[in-house]
């Protein structure tokens, strides 16, 4: 019991000397005695400076621990001495029971030897080992780059008024900004314009895309003039009512996209067109 106590008050002692950061001699120390300090250790290091809450409550969980596995050690030796008493009985019997014991587990042995080789089956010849075929490896396939997703234009149209005259030209300044971080190219400048009736989104008026190209370093801005007359595709007079000017999109390349590729804009501005 003496000795108990002393392995007690030696791994206490350890224990406080791993948290006051010193140094612990594991030599002698029992498995679970070196399994719990150096948990004690690991624990340890996970704080800069801890606290004497944390010590305490360290010492008091490693210790029940160290309690438990000493008690699981005690069990699985009992139950270990209980199926060697068991067996030890079993055993010691008379010379003629040990002896027919003994002959039962030779002639099993034999047995099971002959089966081995096959001479109680009715067709011998060698063990056919059938490979497990391996697992299939999945072949992983990486998509083709798409079309760039972060926005590369920003463009505004503005016009000198809000509401206009019937018949009277309107003058339309556009303003493209170039927001990525790299050159982009427009390959068909000026890009193509659409007058719509906000009403119906019906196009009253196209101003087809250019056949030249336009580079934009990046953050650069460039602008464009477009005067319309009012008059539909058909050179016939508008009537009035609120239409939208728009620019779908812009088709450009770029040194990390040499295909062309459309930045989708949408509406620009709203004109308003009254009666005289």
């Amino acid at each position: 019991m003496s000795r108990d106590k002393n392995r007690e008050r030696d791994f206490i002692k350890d224990l406080d000397s791993l948290l006051a950061g010193k140094q612990v001699n594991t030599e002698g120390k029992s498995e679970d005695e070196r399994t719990i300090l150096a948990l004690a250790k690991r624990y340890t290091e996970c704080r800069a400076e801890p606290s004497a809450e944390f010590h305490d409550s360290l010492k008091s969980r490693l210790s029940l621990k160290l309690a438990e596995q000493e008690a699981r050690a005690q069990q699985d030796a009992e139950r270990r001495e209980q199926r060697w008493s068991w067996l030890s009985g079993f055993m010691v019997q008379s010379p003629v029971r040990r002896a027919a014991i003994v002959a039962a587990i030779a002639v099993a042995i034999t047995f099971g030897t002959l089966w081995a080789r096959g001479i109680f089956t009715e067709q011998a010849g060698p063990i056919v080992v059938t490979p497990t075929p391996e697992p299939e490896i999945p072949i992983l396939t990486v998509p083709a780059p798409g079309p760039l997703t972060e926005p590369v234009f920003q463009a505004v149209a503005t016009t000198e008024k809000a509401i206009y005259a019937s018949g009277e030209e309107i003058t339309i300044e556009f303003s493209l900004r170039n927001t990525g971080s790299e050159t982009v190219t427009m390959v068909a400048y000026p890009p193509q314009i659409d007058i719509r009736n906000a009403e119906n989104g019906q196009t009253v008026r196209r101003y087809p895309a250019g056949t030249g190209k336009q580079e934009l370093a990046p953050f650069e801005t460039l602008g464009y003039t477009l005067v319309w007359d009012q008059m539909d595709s058909r050179g016939h007079q508008i009537p009035p009512g609120t239409y939208t000017i728009t620019i779908d999109d812009i088709s450009f390349t770029s040194p990390t996209q040499p295909e062309a590729v459309p930045a989708p804009l949408g509406n620009l501005a709203e004109i308003s067109i009254q009666s005289p």
